[in-house]
């Protein structure tokens, strides 16, 4: 995450930024699990449900494989799909995750 920032701005404020990323309150639920068990459990339990409902044939066939989402999506936001997504594409994400929250 920090990688990406420094692209844009200069360290100081891609520390500030980075620190503020990771404290709020979506991402500091993954990196204090320990702490945050709960909250990681309803974001898991939300975005359980928003796959079954864009991808259902998809989502059945994970279910059917006993593939669970801590297997794949852990390093997804952990990272912010910066390590599993192409460069234009995290771009337009964090765009609209920084925008929209």
């Amino acid at each position: 995450i920090a990688g990406m920032l420094l692209l844009y701005m200069d360290q100081y404020s891609t520390f500030v930024c980075f620190a503020n990323l990771v404290m709020g309150r979506n991402l500091y639920s993954f990196f204090r699990m320990s702490a945050n068990q709960g909250q990681v459990q309803r974001l898991s339990t939300i975005f359980d449900l928003l796959f079954s409902e864009q991808l259902p044939a998809l989502y059945s066939v994970f279910k059917r494989l006993d593939i669970s989402m801590a297997t794949y999506s852990m390093e997804w936001f952990m990272t912010l799909f910066s390590k599993s997504l192409p460069f234009r594409i995290v771009s337009r994400l964090w765009d609209n995750y920084l925008l929209e929250g």
